[in-house]
């Protein structure tokens, strides 16, 4: 987990809205994230979830499109995030057949 420079975890915590146990039990990998606490994060540090959970030493910030999507995506219910997560899937199997002919 990455987070921004100068930024604590219990003030990660906060701003996603959850504990700095669940945080500090993560970093150490003693529990993994469920997605809603992934969309939190990503959303509290302004950076979207492959960033989040990227080992690089790099964290690059969401563009604009990024940005907006996680802000819906928040708001979605377990079936429509079901649906997109779908589609999202569709797409790019459908760009690895354009590939491939």
């Amino acid at each position: 987990m990455r987070i921004q420079k100068g930024m604590s975890l219990y003030a990660v915590a906060k701003k996603a809205g959850c504990s700095s146990e669940a945080l500090y039990k993560w970093r150490d990998r003693k529990t993994s994230p469920s997605s809603y606490l992934l969309e939190s994060i990503s959303y509290a540090l302004d950076i979207n979830i492959i960033d989040l959970l990227s080992d690089d030493a790099t964290v690059t910030l969401s563009d604009a499109t990024d940005k907006e999507i996680f802000k819906l995506i928040k708001d979605f219910s377990k079936i429509e995030k079901a649906k997109l997560l779908n589609y999202a899937r569709t797409l790019i199997d459908d760009r690895h057949t354009k590939k491939q002919a």
